[in-house]
């Protein structure tokens, strides 16, 4: 059997508020600006991967998505976090971040150069 090359495309992000949704992720993570599609909000990340926020495609639930930034990335994360009052329980390896529109947002340092930011949405 041939191996099929297959890759990500986008995934659909169930918020009661796209545009506040997506708003809050680009200025957190420093992504570029959101763009419409259709009935969605899409917010591109750097590896072509899309999150399209959609707040008509039935009740939000609770959902995981990881994304890996650099140390210095991290720290442009955790500055916008503070910057926003936003509580930070480790000012240098874990950030949570409470949020009417995002549940939390949590970056965690990975032992490599790499970084790892979670974000939970809860709609």
């Amino acid at each position: 059997m041939n191996h099929m090359s297959v890759s990500l495309n986008h995934t659909i992000v169930r918020c009661s508020d796209k545009e506040a949704s997506a708003r809050f992720l680009v200025e957190i993570l420093g992504l570029p600006e959101p763009t419409s599609y259709g009935p969605f909000v899409v917010v591109q990340t750097d590896n072509d991967v899309s999150l399209d926020y959609a707040d008509a495609h039935g009740r939000p639930q609770p959902q995981h998505y990881a994304f890996m930034v650099s140390d210095a990335e991290f720290d442009e994360v955790q500055a916008r976090i503070v910057e926003r009052t936003f509580f930070s329980t480790d000012a240098v390896s874990t950030m949570e971040a409470p949020h009417p529109v995002t549940r939390m947002l949590d970056a965690t340092p990975r032992p490599t150069a790499a970084t790892l930011v979670m974000l939970m949405h809860a709609g």
